[in-house]
């Protein structure tokens, strides 16, 4: 047991599992130690020379103390976890001691409440008028403040539960708060290009890492699904700045002939097979009354706006989305 947990079983009449927890430390703490710990191990050692007594016991003591840290630390975030969907741990210049400017606080808050609204929206593929997002998209990815935890400044959010909706959840939570976490993740995956295809995402996006940028913050984003965190600082931010920068487009227009595979008019989706290729995505409102004639399975001939994208000079495959712009049934 680390030493820096202590029961005084005798001397505290208080049940054992209260003193615990009152004993436990914040879970970026025992993350740091244990860090520190691994770090001081022999590189490329997987276990010890064999029949070398004292290296085996040296061995053994180091795993126990790993497991021990790892233990601690799972139930740390365990608790820290408890009662939040997301969570932020801020560091860097907006925080002194643990202590954070209020300024920076709300206008990051604004700025995630409002990039994870947009992702609601991408993840839902609906269609909206002047810019408004769905009502209930908004009320289902409200965040609320639901406390603190130990850490320089770490602050817990929670989404509405079904019974405070009065209705079931109709989004794609997990995968909205995935992305979410993966844009502010600092390393770079080409995975990005496909979740920046909608225009209000990028824009969301940028005014985000952008305060971070210029704030000289560093953030941490944890969830359930992603316990250990992803963490982005300003360098960081800045970098994410420049890519995002030189993320260009390429614009065609398709004349397609195929069959009708898929599609919903509620959801403003289509399915468009043409020989072994599939085109997927959203539809125009003149298409959308276009497909209200159609039946699926049947030929059709249909303009498809592709775009493509690039970062710098590097073209990322598999990244174009398509927009269905007209359909009629094939003659």
């Amino acid at each position: 047991m680390p030493k820096d947990i202590i029961h005084h079983e005798s001397e505290d009449p208080r049940p054992r599992n209260i003193v615990a927890v009152l004993a436990r430390r914040p879970a970026s703490i025992i993350e740091a130690q244990l860090a520190e710990f691994l770090a001081t191990l022999p590189e490329g050692m997987t276990a010890p020379p064999p029949g070398d007594f004292a290296a085996q016991l040296q061995w053994d003591a180091w795993q126990s103390h790993k497991q021990e840290l790892s233990a601690e630390l799972e139930e740390a975030l365990d608790a820290e976890l408890t009662g939040s969907d997301l969570q932020f741990a801020f560091s860097g210049a907006p925080v002194v001691e643990h202590d954070i400017a209020a300024g920076f606080l709300g206008t990051f808050i604004s700025k995630a409440q409002s990039l994870l609204n947009a992702l609601a929206q991408a993840a839902e593929q609906k269609a909206t008028e002047m810019g408004r997002i769905a009502t209930t998209l908004v009320e289902d990815y409200r965040l609320l403040v639901s406390g603190t935890f130990a850490s320089s400044f770490g602050i817990k959010f929670r989404l509405h539960t079904e019974s405070e909706l009065g209705r079931l959840r109709i989004g794609h939570t997990a995968e909205v708060l995935d992305q979410f976490c993966g844009l502010l993740d600092a390393q770079l995956d080409s995975a990005l290009v496909k979740t920046l295809a909608s225009p209000r995402v990028k824009g969301r996006y940028y005014e985000l890492v952008e305060l971070v940028a210029k704030e000289d913050a560093k953030v941490t984003v944890r969830t359930k699904a992603r316990r250990s965190g992803v963490r982005l600082n300003a360098k960081q931010a800045r970098d994410r700045m420049t890519w995002m920068d030189s993320l260009t487009e390429s614009t065609s227009t398709l004349p397609l002939t195929g069959i009708l595979t898929g599609g919903s008019i509620a959801t403003n989706k289509f399915e468009l097979q043409v020989g072994d290729e599939f085109f997927r995505g959203r539809i125009s409102p003149e298409a959308k009354v276009q497909m209200q004639e159609l039946k699926m399975g049947e030929s059709v001939v249909a303009e498809v706006v592709e775009t493509t994208f690039f970062a710098e000079e590097a073209f990322i495959e598999g990244h174009a989305t398509h927009f269905l712009k007209s359909i009629a049934r094939s003659t």
